[in-house]
C-alpha cells in the first residue's frame, strides 16, 4: 500500500504545527520520514519530545531521523537514551 501523498503530508504538517495536539507526532513522524522528509520529521519529533520526553518510540524515530540527515552521533545518542530507557530491542537493531 502506497504512502501518503505529498500533498496530504504537507497539510497535515501545517496543521500540526500550527496545533500540535491534532494528531499524534509518532504518526506524523514516521510518515514523514517513511517519505524521506527527515528533517520535517525532526521537527515533530522535537514537539512531541517536549511534551512526552520519555516516549521510546518517539527517541527511536529522532534517531533513525538524525540518521538518514547523516549525523551519526545525535543518531547514536538519541538510540542509545532509547535503548536504556526501556527493555527493548529496536534501539539496538537501529544501532547496528
Amino acid at each position: 500500500m502506497p504512502g501518503p501523498t505529498d500533498r496530504a503530508l504537507d497539510t497535515r504538517l501545517l496543521r500540526f504545527r500550527s496545533r500540535p495536539g491534532s494528531e499524534p507526532a509518532l504518526a506524523l513522524a514516521s510518515d514523514l520520514l517513511d517519505a524521506g522528509r527527515g528533517a520535517d520529521a525532526l521537527d515533530v519529533v522535537s514537539v512531541g519530545l517536549s511534551e512526552r520526553p520519555a516516549d521510546i518510540d518517539l527517541r527511536i524515530l529522532e534517531g533513525r531521523a538524525f540518521g538518514t540527515l547523516g549525523d551519526l552521533l545525535k543518531a547514536q545518542a538519541s538510540l542509545l537514551e532509547a535503548a536504556k530507557a526501556g527493555q527493548r530491542k529496536e534501539p539496538f537493531r537501529w544501532l547496528a
